[in-house]
């Protein structure tokens, strides 16, 4: 049987994390050995190989969905060994690339807006609403919320013309502001 797609999820810092969301269901792995490795060249080039080589199998397309911890935490040039490396597996194939990262945004500013337009990366945003209902769960582990770093990362992606979804968590806090979380995302042109 052909796959219809190759789209694994791919942790390239373990449950490392920048913020401390107060439901974060990472939050009790942070003092773990594995928490804050950033996967290895050596890994990841394995990894790209496998996913490429078994979508030309099965004559479909690869989907690498980078996830968190805060997948950004892994850095630039760990990004841009990703791209080199799925051009270099791909040379040859007919396979069809695509990548995403679910992100708090917090790290995004114009170098990775940049990077993400020009290596067509799509994104999903981690918002939860206004800000104080994002700040509610959201915040660092100083107690300061994320909103407006996160707010700043969007900016960035909307000056380039980004592709992002926005991945929000629905809380006990939520019931009741559905209006007001909805009104939030479209005041802000989050919802294309």
């Amino acid at each position: 049987m052909l796959l219809p797609k190759v789209s694994p999820i791919i942790k390239p810092v373990s449950a490392k994390c920048n913020i401390a969301c107060d439901y974060c269901y990472y939050k009790h792995t942070h003092d773990s050995a594995a928490h804050g490795r950033i996967m290895s060249d050596a890994l990841l080039e394995r990894v790209v190989r496998d996913v490429i080589s078994i979508a030309e199998a099965n004559e479909t397309d690869a989907e690498f969905t980078w996830h968190g911890g805060e997948p950004t935490l892994a850095g630039f040039r760990f990004y841009r060994n990703v791209v080199d490396i799925q051009q270099r597996e791909n040379a040859g194939s007919n396979v069809q690339i695509s990548n995403n990262i679910q992100t708090n945004g917090t790290l995004i500013d114009e170098k990775w807006a940049t990077f993400f337009k020009e290596n067509n990366f799509s994104l999903g945003i981690s918002l939860d609403g206004p800000q104080w209902l994002h700040d509610l769960h959201r915040s660092y582990a100083s107690g300061m919320g994320s909103f407006a770093r996160v707010m700043r990362g969007i900016e960035s992606l909307k000056k380039y013309g980004i592709r992002f979804g926005v991945l929000a968590v629905i809380t006990e806090d939520t019931i009741g502001h559905a209006r007001e979380v909805v009104d939030f995302f479209v005041q802000n042109e989050i919802y294309k």
